[in-house]
């Protein structure tokens, strides 16, 4: 009896069916595609994936015949094929193996403020991603894969014989004020950068609603925030002419309906308080983008 539970024990404990643990990408494998998860960490009857741009998924996921069907933290469902053999996972057209060395933190994942707009991300191999984060109410910064304080943004901006001219995205995650975005944006403009794509919500694995904008801090704020920090001073643009462009100020969406009366063919400058709500601040994105007589400045 006894050598009969012994097998049996050691048959349970070597066996496939546990798909419990980190599972990763065989990148030799000879067809790929954009939605591929580079990692996937299953937890009982929670999988998390991780995409190529070090973005996790928490999705409740059901297994049946050789298909797997998803379903996302805001609803969305994704099926796709599932099969298990030879210690191999193939979801999709992915193979991948079994990680028991490598570590995965679920702290890590968190939502974006699932903003819906009318462009989506295009893949591009040169762009830098920031992650911007609240977990447990702390403002947390993820360069790539790792958490870092936002004093690390210029050295990952411009590390090696990258420049200011690099594309870069910033998911910006539930949670997240305008406040932090403008911390952010202060270090960026330090850093160089003028333009941004951030990153609002997903429609699906590696499919994002995007908003592109402008950079722009006012001077004089920006000088205060350089000698908060000791920051040595970064070379100024010069100054241009405003003179000619009528002031709008924004302080919260009340005052949005002015954008309601703008005459296309007048130059404005539209100043910006940091007491801007978030999403009112990119829905001020959404109306101006494509008005090239309206500059906007963050104060």
């Amino acid at each position: 009896m006894s050598i009969l539970l012994l097998t049996l024990t050691l048959f349970s404990c070597g066996s496939d069916d546990n798909l419990n643990g980190l599972w990763k990408l065989n990148f030799d494998q000879s067809s790929q595609s954009p939605s591929i998860p580079y990692e996937l960490f299953f937890n009982e009857d929670t999988l998390y994936l991780t995409d190529e741009y070090s973005f996790i998924y928490q999705t409740n996921y059901v297994i049946k015949d050789d298909s797997i069907s998803l379903t996302f933290s805001n609803g969305n469902t994704w099926k796709t094929s599932f099969i298990k053999k030879s210690g191999n996972l193939i979801l999709g057209n992915g193979s991948f193996y079994k990680n028991d060395s490598g570590h995965f933190d679920p702290s890590l994942q968190y939502d974006l403020i699932d903003l819906e707009t009318d462009e989506v991300l295009n893949p591009n191999a040169n762009m830098l991603f920031i992650h911007l984060m609240k977990i447990n109410d702390s403002l947390q910064v993820r360069l790539n894969d790792v958490i870092a304080d936002q004093g690390s943004i210029p050295a990952y901006i411009n590390r090696g014989h990258s420049s200011a001219n690099q594309p870069l995205a910033l998911f910006v995650g539930e949670g997240v004020t305008f406040n932090d975005l403008v911390e952010v944006y202060k270090w960026l403009q330090i850093s160089g950068l003028s333009e941004i794509t951030l990153i609002t919500g997903h429609k699906m694995l590696a499919e994002f609603y995007i908003q592109k904008d402008q950079i722009s801090i006012n001077q004089q704020a920006l000088d205060s925030f350089i000698s908060l920090k000791n920051i040595p001073p970064a070379p100024q643009k010069p100054k241009s002419n405003e003179q000619d462009r009528s002031v709008i100020e924004i302080q919260n969406s009340i005052d949005l309906e002015q954008l309601e009366k703008l005459v296309d063919s007048q130059k404005y400058l539209i100043r910006i308080d940091e007491r801007i709500d978030l999403l009112d601040y990119l829905k001020l994105c959404e109306i101006i983008k494509h008005n090239p007589n309206i500059k906007k400045e963050i104060r």
